[in-house]
């Protein structure tokens, strides 16, 4: 079933690229080819939790959310649905935390990159609100990505995978906020993906 699933996310992701170039015509078959991918990662994590209420499912499924938010045009309903993941996320590294030479480091290159990418993005937003929801995300995934530095198991692959999703989300605000970057979708969702 695990490789089922895996297969299907595969699939998925690449049913959504070639949805976006064949440009699939109505608002339901991009909701599900936007949300499908996530919703298979949610059920294969899911799948392999040992507990029927675990974080990590649950915060695949809050990213499903915010990815269905987002297609709707909805960034603050999409960055809050981000910001829940990022939260449920955090919860399951705090956890499982140890602090070494290597998570202080990645943790200092982290706040570096936060703060320096809060500085240029904010400034060039024009709405309060989405001012302080920028803010409140910057700071929530830098500590989901500084929690993944303290992870003692699978360490690199949660660096990885957080660093990505970091580069992704902040595509998401440099094209809106700061300046359009070219073929835009396919870098921040192949990142995100």
């Amino acid at each position: 079933r695990i490789l089922l699933l895996s297969i299907g996310f595969a699939i998925a992701v690449t049913l959504y690229f070639a949805g976006r170039h064949l440009g699939f015509e109505g608002q339901l078959a991009n909701d599900v080819v936007k949300t499908l991918p996530l919703c298979l990662l949610t059920i294969l994590t899911w799948t392999l939790s040992p507990r029927r209420l675990a974080i990590m499912p649950m915060a695949f499924l809050f990213s499903a959310l915010g990815d269905l938010a987002g297609e709707h045009r909805n960034f603050i309903l999409q960055i809050g649905m981000f910001a829940v993941a990022h939260l449920l996320f955090t919860t399951y590294f705090v956890r499982r935390a140890k602090f070494d030479t290597i998570a202080y480091i990645g943790s200092a290159i982290i706040v570096t990159t936060a703060i320096g990418l809060a500085a240029k993005i904010v400034p060039n937003i024009e709405r309060a609100t989405e001012q302080w929801a920028c803010l409140l995300y910057i700071l929530l995934i830098s500590i989901m990505a500084i929690s993944t530095t303290a992870q003692q198991r699978y360490r690199l692959w949660y660096m990885l995978a957080a660093i990505t999703f970091m580069f992704s989300d902040s595509c998401i605000a440099w094209n809106r906020f700061v300046e359009r970057i070219p073929y835009a979708g396919v870098v921040i969702m192949a990142s995100y993906f």
